[in-house]
Parts: structure tokens; sequence; C-alpha cells
């Protein structure tokens, strides 16, 4: 007579078969399908940083097969050190009345030097901007002015006018919608190419 099995028996014999199983690992693959579902989800400027993590896990051969070209790659670490600066804005608050906390002021870190500036002209011009301080006295005020007569190109004067100074949040805005505006279309672009070499199985597990 051949024995019964119940419930209890199959049971264990499915967690014996789990637990003799080699945990699944993660793969390269895996990760850059989870930076590519993290920025749908996304706001723009983490939308801008995840595309560009994902991308730093290809390798040369991988970036070749999706066609990414080196001056691409140069373009996305540039703008994902500028998403990670405006990721990272220190906001001066006040505390209202009522207890609120208030944003009045914000400063921008650049990611590159004084020096540098000329290279990153295009990230520091907004169109149409004029760079507002926040309360700034008469003699800081000066100190930059004078500082900025020396720059050699548009790109350093702004540099200068922001680098770490306490700037309006309209000012900021600004900027950051710059940059947004003229980062999303290479970022969307490299996302098309990088979605090419993930499989859909490494997506439903993301």
């Amino acid at each position: 007579m051949e024995p019964v099995l119940d419930d209890s028996y199959e049971g264990m014999e499915e967690l014996a078969a789990k637990t003799l199983r080699p945990p699944q690992r993660i793969s390269a693959e895996d990760l850059i399908a989870s930076e590519l579902a993290n920025a749908v989800l996304s706001d723009p400027v983490q939308k801008i940083r995840h595309v560009c993590e994902a991308l730093m896990f290809l390798d040369e051969s991988e970036r070749k097969q999706a066609r990414i070209t080196e001056d691409e790659v140069k373009e996305a670490e540039k703008l994902y050190r500028l998403a990670i600066t405006f990721l990272n804005v220190a906001t001066d608050q006040i505390i209202a009345s009522d207890g609120r906390r208030i944003d009045v002021a914000a400063t921008i870190q650049w990611p590159f030097s004084e020096q540098e500036a000329g290279e990153w002209e295009k990230w520091l011009t907004p169109p149409g901007v004029t760079i507002q301080w926040f309360e700034l006295n008469e003699n800081e005020v000066r100190a930059i002015e004078a500082a900025a007569q020396k720059a050699t190109n548009l790109g350093e004067r702004n540099f200068i006018y922001t680098q770490g100074q306490k700037l309006t949040l309209d000012s900021v805005f600004a900027f950051k919608t710059h940059f947004t505006v003229n980062a999303m279309p290479t970022a969307a672009r490299l996302m098309k190419k990088i979605m090419a070499l993930i499989s859909p199985d490494s997506y439903q597990r993301a």
C-alpha cells in the first residue's frame, strides 16, 4: 500500500525545495531595469539622475550595442553632476508665527570650479533671468561685482554671482528649470537606447 501524503507533507517538501535552492542573484541588468523603472515614476530631475545612473552600469561593449556615443556618455556625466547638485540645493528657512517653516532662500554649490565654468556656460546662463541675491549687504554686493568684472566669459561671471551665494528661490528655480528643459531630451534619448538592452524578465523583477 502506498503511503498517503497529506497537505502538511507536501508543504514541508515545498519548503525544503526552497531552502535548498540557491538564492537568486541580482544581475547588473536587474539594477539597470530598476533605475529605469524608478525613472518612469520620478519627477524630472530625479528622472534624469536615474537614467544617468542606468548608463553607468553599462560597460563599453553594451554602450556600443545600444549605439550610445562617447559624446553622449560625457554629456550624461555632466547631467548627472548637475542633477545631484539641484537635488541637494540648501535652503534657508524662517519660522512663521503659526510655527510653519517657510523656505526663503537657497544656495547652489556647483559641481565644478570657477576655472571650469566656461565649459559649463550652457547651464549657467538661463535666458532672460536676472540673478537676485537674498539680503546681501552693500559691501557683499560690491565684492561680488568686483570679482565678476574679472570674469573672462559669461559662464565664469554667473558662477561668481551664484556659487555659494544666498539666492532668491525664483533665481534658483530658474536655473533648475533651465537645466530640466535642456537635459530632458538627452535623458529621454538615452533611456530609449538603454531600454532596448533590457529583457522583460528584468523589468518584471524591478
